[in-house]
């Protein structure tokens, strides 16, 4: 047996047997106990269940009698009935270890149902409004949660309405509760890519455990807090429930989950922020933001806005940002990328990409627009795919496919659909229409209404292309290439002139 087969039949053991044992508090039995010890009544529990006990006698009351009937009730919740509280139960290999908690936390617990269907409820959310502690029922529907005389219980889960319990000294501690249908239908239907944008983008969930993710997807609470101290998402003043919360200020010492931020967020290696920024985010490393911001970002690495960028963004490599409805700044030492919306300014060490360019763009190397309403200045190329009105400088190459661009400088070379003011190269330009001028060795234009100065310049319409032959008595043959506009025109010429001793052959002799 290879050593892949011998690791894969031992995860299959191992996972069998975990399912095994975590059923065994689930399997239901019918149980009639009248006026019993503690320990008969375990015994009986533990017959009907079929597996073997294993404890100190000393953790039972001796004195307690025990009462109960009931017919398909699980393990755990009779085991709670007969002992109450405090207690926890490791399964085993058809046996049951009981031990006494060691922190004894008034703790609610039980069931959800779904009444429709009679199955239990798996990945509900369950927490305290006030603590923030959470929990998310397992595949069988059980919860377990701390809770104080004054805790406000909250059961959220995605196509049910929420669950909302006011604990008292009066309220039960093993608590069943049915869930209630929210029959109201949705507009539609949420795509994946639509369930994961509620909990983050893939780098945040990378951060993220399971019972978290389910917080947010359930939870439609609206919750607030003054600030957040946290370690990690999950470890902190927030708790679980971090990813639900807003706050005017979060320090996080190493990755921080928020819902949103009104005022200051700092993190040692990077912010998670589902919904909105309002203030400013620095981080050591990244910032990864869902929503929408009108505020700044700082990070190390890279930023990344999903909504709508209405702000600043600083990062030593990577800016990001979905759409920017409005103003919008982006800096960064390696490449900016503006997908949607109007882009004021970016300034990047390498590249830049924006979809309209209303202000300006700056590149060490390459800028790209879909629509160009500004100025691009590169150190290689500028590119925009269509020009409303703009001026493009670059050190190698500009080029525009569509629309009306007002100006172009390049060291080698330029090219725009149509041309309404000045395009300048060392090498050539190229129009399809000219409303301008073109400076550069060699100018071509489809269509010519203004002005081109080169050593070649070509048309198709409106200039000036002639070429003529011609003959003297200086030159046995003249070639002249006039190129330009009518009215402007340069005129490259080349001919052939004869040597001296030729011309004295071809004298006649003088009379004597």
């Amino acid at each position: 047996m290879t050593r892949l087969s011998l690791a894969l039949l031992l995860i299959a053991f191992f996972s069998v047997k975990t399912l095994a044992q975590t059923a065994l508090l689930e399997r239901k039995i019918d149980l009639s106990l009248r006026n019993v010890s503690q320990q008969e009544a375990l015994d009986v529990v533990a017959q009907r269940a079929d597996f073997q006990w294993s404890y100190n006698v000393r953790l039972l009351e001796a004195g307690k009698r025990v009462t109960y009937t009931r017919s398909g009730v699980t393990v755990r919740e009779a085991l709670f009935q007969i002992l109450g509280p405090g207690f926890e139960y490791k399964p085993g290999n058809g046996y049951l270890i009981l031990k006494k908690k060691k922190k004894s936390d008034d703790q609610l617990s039980g069931y959800l149902t779904d009444p429709s269907s009679g199955q239990r409820v798996a990945g509900a959310t369950v927490y305290d409004r006030r603590t923030l502690r959470t929990s998310t029922t397992d595949s069988e529907g059980y919860y377990e949660l701390p809770v104080t005389a004054r805790s406000e219980i909250v059961i959220s889960k995605l196509d049910f309405r929420d669950t909302v319990l006011l604990v008292s000294s009066e309220t039960p501690r093993f608590l069943n509760l049915n869930l209630t249908v929210n029959t109201a239908p949705p507009a539609r239907s949420r795509t994946l890519e639509e369930d994961l944008a509620l909990v983050g983008s893939r780098l945040g969930q990378a951060f993220l455990r399971s019972a978290q993710k389910f917080n947010t997807l359930n939870v439609r609470d609206s919750l607030h807090r003054k600030g957040q101290i946290s370690l990690l998402p999950k470890v902190g003043s927030n708790r679980g429930m971090s990813g639900n919360v807003t706050n005017d200020w979060s320090v996080n010492l190493l990755v921080g989950y928020s819902k949103g931020n009104y005022r200051l967020e700092v993190a040692g290696v990077g912010n998670i922020t589902r919904r909105f920024l309002h203030g400013a985010q620095f981080a050591g490393v990244f910032n990864e933001l869902s929503g929408d911001s009108d505020g700044a970002q700082f990070a190390g690495l890279w930023n990344r806005t999903g909504g709508n960028l209405s702000g600043a963004q600083f990062a030593g490599g990577y800016n990001f940002a979905r759409r920017a409805p409005g103003f919008a700044l982006q800096v960064a030492g390696g490449v900016n990328d503006m997908r949607r919306g109007k882009a004021p300014a970016q300034f990047a060490g390498l590249a830049n990409f924006a979809d309209t360019l209303m202000g300006l763009q700056v590149a060490g190397v390459w800028s790209r627009a879909r629509v160009l309403c500004g100025l691009q200045v590169n150190g290689v190329w500028s590119h925009a795919r269509r020009a409303e009105a703009g001026v493009q400088f670059a050190g190698l190459h500009n080029s525009v496919s569509r629309g009306t661009v007002q100006g172009q400088v390049a060291s080698l070379s330029n090219s725009a659909d149509t041309l309404q003011g000045l395009q300048v190269a060392v090498l050539s330009n190229r129009a399809r229409v000219l409303r301008g001028v073109q400076v550069g060795l060699f100018n071509r234009a489809d269509e010519v209404h203004g002005l081109q100065l080169g050593l070649i310049n070509t048309s198709k319409r409106g200039g000036y292309v002639v070429l003529e032959g011609s003959t003297n008595e200086l030159t046995w043959a003249n070639v002249a290439f006039k190129s330009g506009v009518p009215a402007f025109y340069t005129t490259f010429t080349a001919g052939v002139r004869p040597s001296a001793a030729e011309v004295s052959a071809s004298k006649p002799d003088s009379l004597s």
